[in-house]
């Protein structure tokens, strides 16, 4: 049974759906901010920072991402978003300023 969390939002930009999968059990591969996925035949990107988080956004790429980087007012929140995102124009104007 997966954990049952709100979904985060950045920017006003809501993520699609949450993976079941954790980001430790997803295959490694010759990237180490990379892993592949064997439910869904996926990459998954690590997302050190929210940078990095709008760059695969764009990408419509899978990503894990500690909560820590989702809600700034919470640093200490344990865990992370593993998933697919949805990428909207708003976010990508606000990354072009």
């Amino acid at each position: 049974m997966s954990e049952v969390v709100s979904k985060p939002k950045i920017c006003n930009c809501a993520f699609g759906k949450q993976c079941s999968q954790k980001w430790g059990k997803l295959s490694e591969t010759d990237d180490s901010n990379v892993r592949y996925c064997d439910e869904c035949h996926k990459e998954v990107h690590f997302c050190h920072n929210k940078k990095s988080l709008a760059e695969h956004m764009m990408e419509n790429h899978c990503v894990a991402v500690p909560f820590s980087i989702l809600d700034e007012s919470d640093i200490r929140r344990q865990g992370m978003f593993v998933g697919e995102t949805i990428a909207p124009y708003k976010f990508k104007r606000e990354l072009d300023d």
